[in-house]
């Protein structure tokens, strides 16, 4: 089986996957000032085909697991449609995601649905 290494020999079974830089906070660390996009700045984030086709070369190269991140993953309007998609047709065995949880009282039967196999919640924003 095949297996993601680096020039150093390091394997890689596992990829943080950042799917977005946007959040919908504004923690210290990360974004003191929210979001904001330079005038100018023409990049763009990866669309979800482009994210199918990575994930579908990931596993073909060995990864098992993604862990979806941004950000906050879920601001993207697209986020089910990636997650589904992942699911569905990358081989990859495990998708799981950190968020602040700031919907997941709105989303969690979706994801469950979904098939996300974990969630990690990072609340560093709680005060």
């Amino acid at each position: 089986m095949k297996t993601l290494t680096d020039t150093f020999g390091r394997k890689f079974p596992y990829i943080r996957l950042s799917i977005t830089d946007v959040c919908n906070y504004k923690c210290a660390y990360c974004l003191p000032q929210g979001y904001k996009k330079n005038p100018g700045d023409m990049r763009s984030f990866m669309s979800g085909e482009e994210i199918s086709r990575l994930a579908k070369a990931l596993s073909e190269l060995g990864v098992c697991k993604i862990r979806l991140t941004g950000g906050e993953p879920t601001v993207r309007k697209d986020f089910f449609d990636i997650l589904k998609n992942m699911k569905q047709n990358s081989n990859i065995p495990k998708v799981t995601m950190t968020t602040n949880g700031y919907q997941l009282d709105r989303i969690a039967e979706r994801l469950h649905k979904t098939g996300l196999d974990g969630i990690n919640i990072s609340i560093d924003s709680l005060n």
